[in-house]
């Protein structure tokens, strides 16, 4: 073989060999940088998550029960206030007591518990953020873990009731309705979630 013919194969086997060694790293890059992504978007999810929960403990400290809407909430969030109350008890003897509450403050929810949010971070708490949104990835056509939570879904709201010893008491479940970790989606670990449908709790699943 001649250096013009030497040459053309080594150029070839060069460039064969760059494109393998690319397709190895991109193989492998591709899981951790998704995981990574995934990580990144799970940790937002759950900062909402805790916002959504203490809305819904205020709305339930005041009214008795659970915003049962999204649309209440936000309404209870941008519009509605909290009481600073003091509780004073006088012993007047043989099993009598006096109780006077007294309000101290009043104070808006936003300024109250959502302080740093804007009107339209607090209009988007009820939208579950997406991978896209947070990171900037965009997943492949054939990555369907992923591809399938492109979307801005609501979060999963259920507010109910049951009976506990003759009392009636209500039940609130909030979750991630698309996960996109391929083990919450497969049941493998449980979707980012708080509360539950059938017990009461309001503990989230990331807390466990």
């Amino acid at each position: 073989m001649n250096k013009t013919t030497i040459w053309i194969l080594t150029s070839v086997l060069f460039v064969v060999a760059f494109f393998l060694s690319f397709q190895i790293y991109n193989t492998v890059r591709k899981p951790i940088e998704e995981k990574r992504n995934i990580e990144r978007t799970e940790e937002v999810i759950i900062k909402k998550l805790e916002v959504i929960r203490k809305l819904q403990q205020a709305y339930y400290a005041k009214y008795g029960c659970y915003a049962t809407s999204w649309e209440k909430l936000l309404k209870f969030a941008l519009e509605d206030s909290l009481y600073n109350i003091s509780k004073r008890e006088e012993d007047l003897g043989n099993d009598s007591v006096i109780v006077t509450y007294d309000t101290l403050s009043v104070m808006a929810v936003r300024d109250s518990l959502l302080k740093g949010m804007s009107k339209e971070e607090i209009a988007r708490l009820p939208l579950r953020p997406t991978i896209q949104e947070v990171t900037g990835y965009v997943p492949d056509e054939e990555t369907t873990a992923t591809n399938q939570a492109a979307k801005a879904d609501s979060f999963f709201l259920y507010v109910g009731q049951t009976e506990n010893f003759g009392n009636i008491i209500c039940l609130i479940y909030v979750a991630d309705p698309n996960p996109e970790n391929p083990t919450r989606k497969k049941g493998t670990k449980p979707v980012l979630a708080f509360g539950s449908q059938s017990e009461l709790t309001t503990k989230g699943t990331w807390e466990f």
